[in-house]
């Protein structure tokens, strides 16, 4: 199961001049008319409420009332869920891009979707890597201006150590696979299972965490700081943003980065 990122250059700062933040009407209602119709939303992050975190990240899913056409799964960092999230549609097409085609933020006249790609095979019997999201160490920061309480709709996951990062991986099982003795790098990596819901199809949609030493040295740091450079001014939380990779297996990934994190790790 490989996990060393080669990382891209595709970059979206949270914050107005790039991507508006989602803290309107808006995501609110996506959250309750999902919370409504009963179907899975979890949320992860990594670090602690009263010290140094990453973005909260939410996974949700969304079975129409017409069961038949399966259930939609969707990722995104939770503050701009409502603008840009991954799409991963029972149809088997899949895709990362913007809520709509007139969003402020899409490029005018281009497809709304960055990227799109068909459900891979399975990388080991009865199981099928999705997306990840990858938390390095060094971006697990103590928030400068926003406030943030304790809330235990939020899975916590412990900051590694330095040089380390956190990749949570989000799989779909088939049927026959086993969830408790048979996860994909349970005995390599110490993989573990902080989520599943059942999907239409009878599969499982599944939350894997596990450790591993994560090279931050290809994320684009001074392109991330120059954009939120004008985002800053108008925000009044800290700014993070989210960058968009291919691991070296074809998997998408996004990347949790601190705009400013510590210039270096001991």
């Amino acid at each position: 199961m490989p996990d060393r990122l080669d990382l891209g250059h595709d970059t979206l700062i949270r914050g107005q001049s790039v991507l508006p933040s989602s803290r309107g009407a808006a995501g609110g209602a996506i959250i309750r008319e999902m919370a409504q119709a009963g179907d899975s939303v979890y949320r992860f992050t990594v670090g602690a409420p009263d010290a140094e975190r990453s973005s909260v990240w939410r996974l949700w899913t969304h079975t129409p009332k017409s069961a038949s056409s399966g259930t939609e799964i969707y990722l995104a960092m939770r503050n701009i869920a409502a603008d840009f999230k991954a799409s991963l549609h029972a149809s088997g097409s899949w895709r990362v891009g913007f809520s709509r085609d007139d969003h402020p933020a899409a490029p005018p006249g281009q497809d709304r979707a960055m990227h799109k790609w068909r459900r891979p095979e399975e990388m080991a019997p009865g199981w099928t890597r999705a997306f990840q999201v990858g938390v390095p160490s060094k971006d697990v920061v103590r928030p400068r201006l926003t406030k943030h309480a304790a809330d235990a709709k939020v899975h916590w996951v412990q900051r590694p150590a330095a040089r380390m990062g956190v990749f949570f991986d989000v799989f779909i099982a088939a049927a026959t696979a086993d969830l408790r003795e048979n996860l994909p790098g349970r005995d390599s990596m110490g993989t573990r299972l902080i989520f599943d819901a059942p999907l239409a199809t009878s599969e499982t949609l599944c939350l894997l965490v596990h450790e591993d030493a994560f090279d931050d040295s290809h994320i684009p740091r001074e392109e991330i700081a120059r954009q939120a450079a004008a985002v800053a001014a108008h925000e009044g939380e800290d700014i993070r943003a989210a960058a968009i990779t291919l691991i070296n297996d074809g998997t998408w990934a996004f990347i949790d980065v601190a705009v400013d994190p510590p210039p270096d790790e001991s």
